[in-house]
């Protein structure tokens, strides 16, 4: 239990620290708890499906289709179960 507080303590010590310098050599420390549990996804396009043809013709990955996205959001990091709706 001091093991993992410890490493907390010196992870949260050192993001501050990090998010202290800036190019003037002083900066706000802006620490922001949704960057340990989301990331970030930024706009762009991507293709969706089985795009290496592995599956059957009547698979719902398929027709391999474009998908854009014109902004960012969040988007949690790992699985979602049914029970984190409830």
């Amino acid at each position: 239990m001091k093991i993992i507080l410890i490493f907390l303590l010196s992870l949260l010590l050192l993001v501050s620290l990090v998010s202290c310098t800036s190019a003037g050599g002083i900066g706000v420390v802006t620490f922001d708890p949704l960057l340990l549990f989301m990331s970030l996804i930024q706009p762009g396009n991507f293709m969706m499906g089985d795009t290496k043809a592995l599956s059957p013709e009547v698979s719902p990955l398929r027709p391999v289709h474009s998908v854009a996205f014109t902004y960012s959001f969040y988007i949690k990091k790992g699985e979602v179960y049914e029970q984190g709706f409830s």
